[in-house]
């Protein structure tokens, strides 16, 4: 008689065992090859993005910047200060600015201009922004001056002339007359691959 019940021999069994542990070892394997792909495919833009903050606010990315951006169809001087924007850090406190100033008659706008030089004495940055304050005696309140756009390389100086002052001296000012301080400077740190 034959009942409905199967018995397997232990060979049997064992080749169960067998199948089952290569089919784990398949799935093992697609599961680290699948781990790995998704790694590599990320590798990439992950690079980059590491890339990106362990170089921000420096020249480098400014240069990547104005490279990766070169085909959007703006012309230079845009596209530079955008890219100046976006990657300039406040370096106030971190660079040795030397700075002369004077009033100047500017006989071209026949006003009186705030002029003088920035001179960069840092080894470690380039200078894009400076804010300046002025406090004129004969005036009531302290015009703030913007010098923007710009790139002063280490050892550099820039000249610079404002003319469109709030609170104009009425003549020459003798330095006695004005004082004046540095509010905030701007840039872009460097750094050599």
């Amino acid at each position: 008689m034959c009942s409905g019940i199967y018995y397997s021999s232990p060979e049997e069994s064992n080749s169960h065992k067998i199948k089952r542990i290569k089919i784990m070892n398949i799935i093992k394997y697609l599961l680290i090859f699948f781990v790995l792909f998704i790694f590599i495919a990320s590798y990439e833009q992950n690079s980059k993005f590491i890339e990106s903050r362990i170089y921000k606010g420096t020249l480098i990315e400014f240069s990547k910047c104005l490279e990766n951006n070169r085909k959007q169809g703006l012309n230079d001087s845009v596209l530079q200060k955008l890219c100046l924007k976006k990657h300039q850090q406040d370096i106030t406190g971190a660079i040795d600015l030397g700075v002369k100033v004077a009033y100047e008659y500017d006989s071209y706008t026949e006003k009186f201009a705030f002029a003088g030089y920035l001179e960069n004495k840092s080894l470690d940055y380039v200078v894009t922004y400076v804010q300046l304050f002025v406090d004129h005696k004969e005036n009531p309140g302290i015009e703030i001056i913007e010098l923007e756009w710009l790139l002063i390389q280490p050892g550099g100086k820039e000249d610079f002339s404002f003319s469109e002052l709030k609170y104009p001296p009425s003549s020459y000012a003798k330095e006695d007359k004005f004082s004046w301080s540095i509010a905030g400077v701007k840039g872009l740190k460097i750094i050599l691959k």
